[in-house]
């Protein structure tokens, strides 16, 4: 819509404003006061007869106001009451009147400074555009400086010099120790009975995969119980001779391992070897 703002003292003191339905009217008394020239402050706003004030009525748009299109808003200037009484109180006080001159003069000055520093503020801000010309600019001054005669030389003389390879590392020869066997020795097949300091024993040999894998099953029942009927933590040792043949148990029990959760592997050097 189009709202109109008029002074009350001078009436061709006319400025029209076009503004959006969700606007509010702060936004509107702004830019009058921006055209104007003056602060916000010493400007007072009324229509039809009623004061619109900035806290409450700033806050609203025209359509909660009632405001349509062509309508007028009366201005007024508080400056031009306070230069009445200036002006009374001047011809009654001389002295009076010249220092509201000076602070006059003073408060133009604030004014000026205040409008200058905004102006400041405006420039200095960049955009993205902006920042993107600056970094064109400082790309071009590169290129054209690397196509400078000594810049190709030195180039060119960097990739053509000859890189010293390293000697390559001496291989300090160790004498191999024999690989330690992982058998371990023939122990008792009786299961029942307890071998390494108190730990059951299990012997496959000569057994095959299936006849193992049965033993197994069986043997941990009976270690699970033995784990339960005894003190905290519930652990019962175990020691499964598997042989030294071709290593098929071996893997068989290190499969069967690792598909029970309640089995698990010793740590290293945890069972002592007996003589």
């Amino acid at each position: 819509i189009k709202l109109i703002l008029v002074d009350d003292v001078n009436q061709e003191e006319r400025h029209s404003f076009e503004i959006g339905s969700a606007t509010t009217l702060k936004a509107l008394f702004n830019d009058y006061a921006e055209k104007r020239g003056i602060s916000l402050r010493t400007l007072r706003f009324s229509y039809a007869g009623k004061t619109l004030f900035l806290s409450s009525a700033g806050r609203k748009i025209p359509d909660e106001l009632g405001l349509q299109d062509q309508d007028v808003i009366m201005v007024h200037d508080t400056r031009k009451d306070h230069e009445a009484t200036e002006n009374d109180s001047s011809s009654q006080n001389p002295m009076a009147s010249k220092k509201a001159k000076k602070s006059k003069k003073r408060s133009k000055k604030k004014a000026q400074c205040k409008r200058n520093k905004l102006q400041e503020r405006k420039q200095t801000i960049k955009t993205i555009d902006d920042y993107k010309l600056e970094h064109s600019n400082k790309l071009t001054k590169l290129h054209e400086e690397a196509e400078i005669a000594h810049f190709k030389q030195s180039r060119q003389r960097l990739n053509n010099l000859a890189i010293e390879r390293s000697r390559p590392k001496m291989k300090s020869k160790q004498s191999r120790m024999p690989k330690k066997s992982n058998c371990l020795p023939t122990m008792a097949s009786n299961l029942f009975r307890e071998d390494l300091g108190g730990k059951a024993v299990l012997d496959l040999h000569g057994s095959t995969k299936e006849e193992a894998l049965i033993k197994l099953n069986e043997s941990l029942e009976i270690w699970v119980d033995a784990a339960m009927q005894g003190s905290y933590p519930f652990v019962q040792s175990a020691v499964i001779v598997c042989g030294c043949g071709s290593q098929i148990l071996s893997e068989v029990v290190e499969n069967w391992i690792r598909e029970k959760k309640n089995v698990a592997n010793a740590p290293k050097d945890h069972f002592s070897r007996r003589q």
